[in-house]
Parts: C-alpha cells; sequence; structure tokens
C-alpha cells in the first residue's frame, strides 16, 4: 500500500510540474542525477525527451538504475528491449521470436516488476500466461496477477 501512494503521490507531482527537457544541459543534468540519486523524476524526464526524439533505446541504461533503486522502470526496459530488438516495433507477441534466454530474461524482469507493483507489469505477464506466450499457460496466475489489491 505505501508503494502504491508513493507512485499516486510521484505521478501528481510529476504531472504538475515540468516534464520536459529543453536543452543538452538538462539532458546531463537528468542523466546525472538517475544514475548518482536514482531520481525518477529525472528517470521521467528522461525517457520523455527519448521518446520525442525517437532515441527511446537511450533509455535502457537508465532503465537498469532506477529498477535497481527505486523499483520501477520495469515495463520501459521491456518495452525498449523489444522495440530495439524488433526494429521499432513494439509488439508483445514479438517475445515468442527472441531465443529462450531472452525470453526468460525479459519474464524475469516483468517478475521483478509485478512484484514491485508494477500493474503494467502485471497486465503484461497476466496476458502472458492467458495465451501461453514465453510461459506456461496458467489462467489461475493469469488471474491472480491482475486481481492483486
Amino acid at each position: 500500500m505505501k508503494n502504491i501512494i508513493q507512485l499516486i503521490f510521484f505521478f501528481t507531482i510529476v504531472s504538475c510540474g515540468e516534464r520536459a527537457i529543453n536543452d543538452v544541459d538538462e539532458v546531463s543534468q537528468s542523466k546525472r542525477e538517475v544514475i548518482l540519486s536514482g531520481d525518477v523524476t529525472s528517470y521521467i524526464k528522461l525517457t520523455n525527451y527519448y521518446d520525442q526524439n525517437d532515441n527511446y533505446f537511450e533509455i535502457l541504461p537508465y532503465s537498469l538504475k532506477i529498477m535497481d533503486n527505486d523499483k520501477v522502470g520495469y515495463e520501459d526496459f521491456f518495452e525498449t528491449y523489444l522495440k530495439i530488438k524488433f526494429n521499432d516495433t513494439l509488439d508483445y507477441n514479438n517475445i515468442k521470436r527472441l531465443d529462450e534466454e531472452e525470453q526468460n530474461f525479459l519474464i524475469y524482469i516483468l517478475n521483478k516488476g509485478a512484484l514491485n507493483n508494477s500493474y503494467r507489469c502485471r497486465e503484461i505477464l497476466s496476458d502472458f500466461y492467458d495465451k501461453g506466450i514465453g510461459v506456461k499457460k496458467d489462467m489461475v496466475k493469469s488471474d491472480s496477477l491482475i486481481n492483486i489489491k
């Protein structure tokens, strides 16, 4: 419950504040803040900046750092990885086209996100368990991922 309240508070602050990066100095500053202190606001600024400038792949090292520090960014990592592997195409079903080691790694990332209260990770995993994508089909597990309170 504490994590949910923190996330709601965080996204409220971020949505009310300035999220756009306007120059190279701000990019550098945001990178430093993510790497040195795990600043989630700076991370969101970077994700917005890289998405707007079609440099989405640049977010990977910062996603790894923020996942380690603040237990967010798992879905960003997952989606970015797939887009890199499949020429800017984001299709969750493409996980089936990866080798087993890569599939297991991405499922691991989604599980970590789900354990750290990422609704999006739980939603993706639920769909995977529902359809047997990258994991053994398991309707009970699929339902339990979405119905976490």
